[in-house]
């Protein structure tokens, strides 16, 4: 296969998004206000559902983008950084607008470089490593047009470039559906939950004889023995936002920061993670096994409940609005006072009722476990071949892949983008 090298900012330009204004900000509508909070680790929309982000109001028409549009996460909130330089596809249904912070692809050489292709080129690890290195910033990171435009990639004829995305989407196509199935499933859990258990209508916190402390149900950062050797390790970074999944577990040599076992929720400490909803349910550790995780989580363990219904809770309006509420420190860096909820005083459920709720619902928690672990085996396994289909070590000029959908796409995304 016949390749070149070529310098993006020979084939491509960057820009910036727009300032919108807050007081426009609304939590529904139908134009979807884009941040680097909807970017997935390695490339990818993530579309946050209730918590997502609307805009009512005037803008630029300039900055309402298109399907098949590439953008490129430009900031990162954390100092690991791990979207920055992660590129997001422009679905072709919705509406999306161009946010600061955002960096759209324009001008693109489509003579030379497909934008699917270069879509996948910034899901490589390799890639993203290299803007990384040169970011600004100790907290938040930055990235910028011109360090993005000086890296060098190796392309490969458009026929080739077309077959490797076809590859590669394909992989991408059955992780979301997964995905949209694990969304119905949380939504179901939680509006079951409510259904069952409305602790705020009509309820006197005064007087009603089942409230009692949040911690006579859950307890909080319960000691954990300290495993010896190698564990594995949880980064904040695994905490989904709209979910209970986990991303995939690191290993370290030692155990380090809090422990916890199977059946846990993780709620994150830290601002904005907490504010953006990460929480998880642990999942995949045998019987009696410790893992840790960051620093910047808590622990929660059911204690007279099952852990079904303590996830259920950590994630109700009441208990996160108290754990927001009690966040202290500098701007930016806020984090939770573990002493809010030892205050916090919630509606115990009658046995009957909550063993009646675990029974139903335990079957979902299980499937979406096993969605999340069908995922993470068809990211393993796109992940490994993504930077041998980018470099050619991988070479699809002999495949007899139907590239026909993504050439499709390609000329819709041409079409849409001249008419915008």
């Amino acid at each position: 296969m016949l390749r070149r090298e070529w310098r993006l900012a020979d084939l491509m330009r960057i820009r910036h998004g727009f300032a919108f204004k807050g007081e426009h900000f609304v939590s529904d509508g139908d134009k979807v206000l884009l941040s680097p909070g909807n970017f997935r680790i390695g490339g990818g929309l993530k579309l946050k559902g209730s918590k997502e982000k609307y805009y009512n109001g005037d803008f630029p028409g300039q900055f309402e983008l298109v399907g098949g549009d590439v953008i490129i996460a430009m900031t990162d909130l954390t100092q690991e950084a791990p979207i920055l330089g992660s590129p997001v596809r422009i679905p072709s249904s919705g509406r999306y607008l161009h946010n600061q912070r955002l960096g759209l692809v324009t001008d693109l050489d489509t003579t030379v470089l497909t934008s699917s292709y270069l879509f996948y080129v910034l899901c490589d690890d390799s890639i993203r490593a290299k803007i990384r290195a040169s970011a600004t910033g100790s907290t938040v990171r930055h990235t910028s047009p011109e360090r993005v435009l000086s890296l060098t990639v190796s392309l490969p004829p458009l026929t080739e470039q077309l077959k490797v995305g076809a590859v590669l989407a394909a992989f991408d196509d059955l992780i979301e559906i997964n995905r949209r199935r694990i969304d119905v499933l949380e939504e179901a859990i939680h509006a079951e939950f409510r259904a069952r258990f409305d602790f705020e209508a009509g309820i006197d916190w005064a007087e009603a004889s089942r409230v009692v402390p949040f911690t006579a149900l859950v307890d909080v950062n319960p000691r954990v023995p300290t495993p010896s050797g190698e564990v594995r390790y949880l980064p904040m970074s695994a905490l989904s936002t709209t979910d209970m999944t986990l991303g995939g577990f690191e290993t370290r040599a030692r155990a380090t920061g809090v422990k916890f076992m199977r059946g846990d929720t993780l709620m994150a400490r830290i601002t904005p993670s907490l504010q953006n909803g990460k929480t998880g349910y642990v999942y995949g550790l045998a019987d009696n096994e410790v893992a840790c995780g960051s620093t910047e989580l808590i622990v929660l363990r059911a204690r007279s409940v099952s852990p079904y219904f303590a996830y259920c809770l950590a994630r109700s309006a009441r208990v996160r609005s108290v754990a927001i509420g009690s966040m202290s420190g500098a701007t930016g860096r806020q984090r939770v006072s573990t002493a809010c909820f030892d205050e916090l005083r919630v509606v115990a459920p009658s046995p009957e009722a909550e063993t009646s709720f675990s029974v139903a619902i335990g079957p979902t928690f299980d499937l979406i476990h096993s969605l999340s672990a069908t995922n993470e085996n068809l990211l393993g396994q796109r992940d490994l071949l993504l930077p041998k289909l980018i470099s050619g070590e991988i070479d699809v000029s002999g495949f007899g892949i139907d590239s026909a959908r993504i050439q499709e796409q390609e000329s819709a995304w041409r079409q849409a983008r001249a008419q915008a």
